[in-house]
């Protein structure tokens, strides 16, 4: 279990459903069509991002971020460190969200590519199999390569998203773009744009693999010249890879809930309390909540808290006052766990209160 990191996924499908009804359109298959998937596209998103709350209050720009975690211009080619062999360049604090490093092995692919494409449209040109006539004038251009077009189009988009509103190159501003309120007010739901740069990284991989595949004219060459690519790729992010593989292995062996009392605790519970709510945030890192909330999933229990996004602090404090006032009219609520920050505030209330792997667990009989 994550945080909602993946609400970003939803407008970059929307983005590619539009422009795959733009590529739909340049082929001249039917414009009524298109305009009626790409409104589909953009309803069906809106309603996904409706019932996960990107619309909800604590979506609006009090949360900041908007603007600080953003993406670079320099990030297809910045390694941060986890790169082998080119520089680590500078960048404004926070913008590591938008973290799109290419690799060396994909950035001389790419390269590569573009060589071949400006070669191939050349002999194309010599050859006169690209010409301007009225039979075969830039409308048939476009037919013949509306996926390419399409592709670059929707990269293009996502990449200002991933920008904005301040673009910036290295640690300094290049331009700051003046949204209307309402665009501002839309973008600041993705307070972490930077992220959208994910969709242009993989955009730009499959790019390089597949133009180089199809266009070098020599299958022995270009399979030669990806796999050289590879080597180069996993030269270059291997120590980061593996580094990020053991770290990931040392958390899933981290486990607070180890003792078998819980599952006599959890035992006809419905509710799993932390009291107070922020206790979960300021005494355990984010591990910990997620392993409390499988806990609480494997049991049929609901939580008070969890990491996401966006936190409505004011109602959270709210329903921990909710709480203190029902235990504090004599409300025992023996369906409910209670995870607290000292036995002295169960006890206050008169729960049962036990020690389990270090945490304070309290309960009613």
């Amino acid at each position: 279990m994550g945080s909602l990191v993946h609400i970003y996924y939803i407008p970059m499908i929307m983005v590619f459903m539009i422009f795959s009804c733009f590529q739909d359109l340049l082929e001249n298959n039917g414009w009524a069509m298109d305009l009626v998937m790409g409104g589909i596209a953009i309803v069906a998103d809106l309603a996904v991002l409706y019932c996960v709350g990107a619309f909800s209050v604590t979506s609006s720009m009090e949360a900041g971020g908007l603007g600080e975690y953003s993406s670079n211009l320099n990030t297809f080619f910045n390694q941060l460190g986890r790169g082998r062999f080119l520089p680590r360049l500078p960048q404004n604090p926070g913008q590591d969200e938008g973290y799109g490093y290419l690799g060396l092995g994909i950035l001389i692919l790419l390269g590569i590519a573009c060589i071949v494409l400006i070669v191939d449209l050349i002999k194309k040109f010599i050859k006169k199999e690209i010409n301007f006539s009225r039979n075969q004038g830039i409308f048939f251009l476009i037919r013949e390569h509306s996926f390419f077009i399409s592709m670059v189009l929707a990269w293009i988009v996502i990449l200002i998203l991933a920008l904005s509103p301040v673009i910036t190159y290295n640690n300094k501003t290049v331009l700051e773009i003046s949204y209307p309120n309402k665009i501002i007010e839309l973008l600041s739901i993705f307070r972490a744009s930077g992220r959208f740069i994910w969709c242009d990284c993989y955009i730009l991989m499959f790019l390089a693999i597949s133009i180089c595949i199809k266009k070098i004219p020599w299958t022995h060459v270009a399979l030669g010249t990806v796999l050289i690519a590879a080597c180069i790729q996993i030269a270059d992010l291997k120590d980061f890879a593996l580094a990020k593989g053991a770290s990931l292995l040392a958390n899933s062996r981290q486990n607070i809930i180890v003792s078998e009392r819980w599952e006599a605790l959890a035992d006809g519970k419905k509710h799993l309390t932390y009291l107070p709510f922020s206790i979960i945030k300021t005494s355990y890192d984010d591990d910990t909540v997620y392993e409390f909330a499988n806990f609480a999933i494997d049991y049929g229990m609901t939580v008070n808290y969890y990491t996401a996004a966006r936190v409505d602090i004011p109602a959270l404090e709210a329903q921990d006052l909710q709480v203190r006032q029902s235990l504090s009219a004599g409300e025992k609520n023996t369906d409910t766990l209670y995870i607290l920050d000292v036995p002295e505030t169960g006890e206050a209330y008169g729960m049962t209160v036990e020690n389990v792997d270090g945490i304070y667990v309290g309960y009613f009989r």
